[in-house]
């Protein structure tokens, strides 16, 4: 009580000012232990040797430990992810030791009680020592469990989905039937080999997928006419891009998905179609997908023509490299069929360069 404070505070030597901040002291203590206790989400304290000191009750109710089982164990001993995730856990609280960042969503798998893991979410800020200066670590994990599994559920059926609608074209235009296949094949590991996130590799492999749905605008004998095109019929075919890009922006997807379908065959210099787009603005996944659309197409047969051979598919990119076609993307993908042996595999087939 503040004014009891107050009325002793001369007697046992401290200073009215003193007081009250020490009120203020325990005033705050009182509100955060309140939220933690209540929190639906674990609230933990680590020391500057990442050993806990302080779990709220939801790390019973959620991870089944008890909460003095929790005490003066390093955090890292509940961690049942792989090393690369618990790698990326100590890096998260290094920067939050050296660089007093605050960390969020870092994903990471920790062991229950009885055996079954579960997926969390960490984010957490700075927890300094007042007497020692030392920097330990205050967060809050998030249980996704659950979550997880309802976006797997999810990408799955979006999955199928963009599976039957690159099915659809194929239908319409046997001759390029896998195409859509192997050019997600191609690109995918193209972005493998440039070491692009997980994320941007899956948003690749989708795009690639349904890069040509806009083909379902096409007439069927255009698709499949055994001749050169007349420039009316080109027109016509150049427009698909629009068309894909028209019926995929309406769809939410966690990648760039309408707008590498709409850019998939501008060039760096400007020539592509249909925007006209140059450089930087065209989408790097774009940049990929048209490399790997281009080599894919020259070393298939076409009703116009028998299968160009992947040495010409690669001359051709590399005639246009950093003209037409992002430099780094041709020379990784020379690299992949050149040199690492790079295969194709569609329905049980494998073809090798």
């Amino acid at each position: 009580d503040l004014s009891l404070l107050m009325g002793i505070a001369p007697q046992i030597g401290i200073s009215i000012n003193n007081a009250r901040t020490y009120q203020k002291i325990l005033e705050n203590e009182a509100r955060f232990r309140a939220l933690g206790e209540n929190s639906p989400d674990i609230i933990f304290t680590l020391n500057d040797r990442g050993v806990i000191t302080y779990v709220n009750p939801a790390w019973e109710k959620i991870l089944g430990h008890s909460n003095r089982d929790a005490l003066s164990r390093r955090f890292t001993d509940f961690i049942v992810g792989d090393d690369q995730e618990r790698r990326q856990w100590t890096r998260a609280f290094m920067r939050v030791q050296n660089n007093r960042e605050t960390v969020k969503g870092i994903r990471t798998i920790v062991l229950c009680h009885d055996g079954t893991e579960r997926i969390v979410s960490l984010s957490g800020s700075p927890n300094i020592d007042g007497a020692t200066g030392k920097v330990g670590f205050i967060g809050i994990m998030k249980d996704i469990t659950a979550l997880e599994k309802n976006l797997d559920m999810l990408q799955s059926a979006l999955q199928s989905t963009l599976d039957a609608m690159s099915l659809i074209i194929e239908v319409r235009d046997p001759y390029t039937a896998g195409h859509q296949r192997r050019v997600a094949e191609l690109a995918c590991a193209i972005a493998e080999e440039m070491n692009l996130p997980d994320m941007t590799i899956q948003g690749i492999r989708m795009g690639a997928m349904i890069h040509d749905i806009g083909k379902i605008y096409i007439p069927a004998e255009i698709l499949s006419k055994p001749g050169k095109l007349n420039p009316i019929e080109f027109d016509m075919m150049k427009a698909h891009p629009e068309v894909g890009y028209n019926i995929l922006r309406r769809i939410e997807f966690n990648a760039p998905i309408a707008d590498m379908v709409h850019q998939h065959h501008e060039k760096l210099d400007g020539s592509g179609y249909p925007r006209g787009l140059k450089g930087e603005e065209i989408l790097l996944e774009a940049r990929i997908l048209s490399v790997a659309d281009v080599v894919e197409a020259m070393s298939s047969h076409r009703p116009y023509r028998p299968a160009l051979g992947i040495d010409r598919a690669l001359e051709e990119i590399l005639s246009m490299r950093g003209t037409a076609f992002d430099e780094e993307v041709v020379d990784t993908c020379v690299t992949l069929l050149r040199e690492k042996n790079f295969q194709y595999s569609q329905d049980g087939r494998t073809t090798s360069f």
